[in-house]
């Protein structure tokens, strides 16, 4: 019990730091991937929400953490098959005056059991363009790489931000 307290506890101060130093932001994103996937041809599109903190280091030059994960599952192509695809990223990114890039780790799921194999998990990176519209809401698009033994697939992805 007292660990379950403690760990809340430091769990709780945690977000409140990095709230007191960091912008939070949300949003939504579009993506379109293609390439090959587990020797075979691999394309999917699917809506995202993003959800990050970033840190400022020095004028205009930022820091943080992201998390992007599916809204729904996406239709996707994979071979001759179509399957139901999802692509969640957990990543780290440097921007410099609205240019940056990312770096996460990706994994890749599909509804069918046999066709779920350990293997489908990969880095991503994304180098892109965030532009600011006002205060509270960015736009942003990028280029995406993943890569991985049996992942090889590239594509874009377009998101709208909101800070808070």
């Amino acid at each position: 019990m007292t660990s379950t307290l403690s760990r809340t506890f430091l769990a709780s101060l945690l977000l409140l730091a990095a709230k007191a130093y960091a912008d939070p932001y949300m949003g939504m994103e579009y993506q379109k991937l293609s390439g090959t996937r587990s020797d075979q041809s691999y394309a999917t599109s699917q809506a995202n929400v993003v959800v990050g903190y970033e840190w400022p280091l020095a004028a205009d030059f930022k820091h943080g953490v992201e998390y992007t994960g599916p809204i729904s599952t996406s239709t996707g192509q994979l071979g001759a098959q179509n399957v139901e695809t999802t692509l969640m990223a957990f990543g780290y990114k440097l921007t410099y005056k609205g240019f940056y890039g990312k770096a996460a780790y990706v994994k890749l799921d599909r509804d069918d059991a046999d066709l779920e194999k350990s293997k489908d998990r990969a880095a991503m990176y994304s180098v892109g363009y965030e532009h600011a519209l006002d205060d509270t809401t960015t736009l942003r698009v990028s280029r995406d790489v993943l890569r991985s033994s049996a992942v090889s697939v590239s594509g874009f992805s377009a998101a709208v931000l909101f800070g808070f």
